[in-house]
C-alpha cells in the first residue's frame, strides 16, 4: 500500500517535472547504462588518440629520414660525377642510364613483336581452316 502511494507520488512528480521542463529525466538504471556507455566511449577515444599520436610521431620520423636520404642522394650524385672525372670516365652513369632505357625499349619492342606474331599465327590458322572447310564443301562436287 505504501509502495503504491510512493509510486503515485513519483509519477505525479515526473508529470509535474515534464510539464515544467518539457522533458523526462533519466531513471537510475538508464543513467547507469548511459554512464557505462560513456565510460566505454571515453576509453576508446583515449586509445584512438594514443594510436593517432604514435602514427603522427612515426610520420615525423619517416619524413626526417626521407629528407636525410634525399640530401645524401644528391651528395652521392655529385660524388659520383667527381669520381668519374677523377677516373677519366666522365658520363659513365649517364651512359648506364641510357643503356637501361634502351634495354627497356628493346623489351617493349620484343613484347610488341610477340603480340604481332601471335596475331599473324591466329590469322594464318583461321585462313587454313577456311580453306579446309571450302575443300570439304567442294569435294563432293569434284
Amino acid at each position: 500500500m505504501e509502495k503504491q502511494a510512493l509510486e503515485k507520488v513519483v509519477a505525479d512528480k515526473e508529470a509535474e517535472y515534464s510539464r515544467a521542463k518539457g522533458g523526462k529525466y533519466l531513471k537510475r538504471d538508464d543513467f547507469r547504462q548511459y554512464a557505462a556507455n560513456l565510460r566505454g566511449k571515453n576509453s576508446q577515444y583515449k586509445q584512438m588518440k594514443k594510436v593517432i599520436g604514435e602514427i603522427k610521431n612515426e610520420v615525423l620520423v619517416l619524413n626526417r629520414t626521407k629528407n636525410i636520404l634525399q640530401s645524401r642522394a644528391e651528395d652521392l650524385g655529385d660524388f659520383m660525377q667527381n669520381l668519374e672525372k677523377q677516373k677519366g670516365i666522365t658520363g659513365y652513369s649517364n651512359i648506364e642510364d641510357q643503356l637501361q632505357g634502351v634495354s627497356n625499349q628493346n623489351e617493349a619492342l620484343n613484347n610488341q613483336k610477340d603480340q604481332t606474331l601471335q596475331e599473324i599465327t591466329d590469322i594464318v590458322r583461321q585462313i587454313e581452316q577456311e580453306v579446309k572447310d571450302k575443300k570439304q564443301q567442294l569435294a563432293p562436287e569434284i
